[in-house]
């Protein structure tokens, strides 16, 4: 085999490798942003459903918790109220207002009833690491008002992928412990 024969395969063999590289380069942070997105998308519908079994756990007990072991029982477990109003007309000028409660339990009432409510704490594709959850109360003027933060931190959120491909990303939050709000910061 001549010299020619041997530089031709190790430059065909050094092409091939490069682009391979090259399109590694390209391909890498395209793959990484489609699993950010999949699993940001799925962080903050877990933040949405906490969002929503606080908001009920208010409804019921005049304040959030800052417990998920709370929060999962009171889900599986408990009744929430479900009012009702209907109006009779009497005549042209009097309407009777008949006010009815009753109480669904609160599964089924915010959720589907094989929603998998003992994972609501875990924050999705992580290994089993859990959402942080803070509850309290404010002051607004002179007027208490109660709060809660669910969160969970980028590091977490993007665990297990290729470290090289972070950019500086916020956490995921719903709720504040200092302001008035139950808004997430995705919103």
């Amino acid at each position: 085999m001549g010299q020619k024969k041997v530089i031709s395969i190790v430059l065909t063999l050094v092409i091939i490798g490069l682009g391979y590289y090259l399109v590694q380069i390209i391909k890498d942070p395209i793959d990484f942003m489609a699993a950010k997105e999949v699993r940001y998308a799925a962080v903050v519908q877990n933040l949405k459903d906490i969002r929503t079994a606080e908001m009920a756990y208010k409804t019921v007990h005049d304040k959030f918790t800052n417990s998920f072991d709370s929060l999962i029982a009171f889900v599986k477990n408990d009744s929430m109220p479900i009012i009702k109003i209907n109006s009779n007309i009497i005549d042209d000028t009097t309407t009777i207002l008949i006010k009815d409660t009753s109480y669904q339990p609160v599964l089924t009432s915010l959720f589907d009833k094989y929603y998998p409510v003992d994972s609501l704490c875990y924050v999705p594709y992580s290994k089993n690491a859990r959402f942080e959850l803070d509850a309290g109360q404010i002051r607004k003027g002179n007027v208490p008002f109660p709060v809660f933060l669910a969160s969970a931190s980028n590091t977490v959120i993007l665990e297990g992928l290729d470290p090289r491909h972070y950019r500086k990303s916020d956490d995921l939050h719903v709720g504040s412990m200092s302001e008035a709000t139950y808004a997430g910061n995705w919103e």
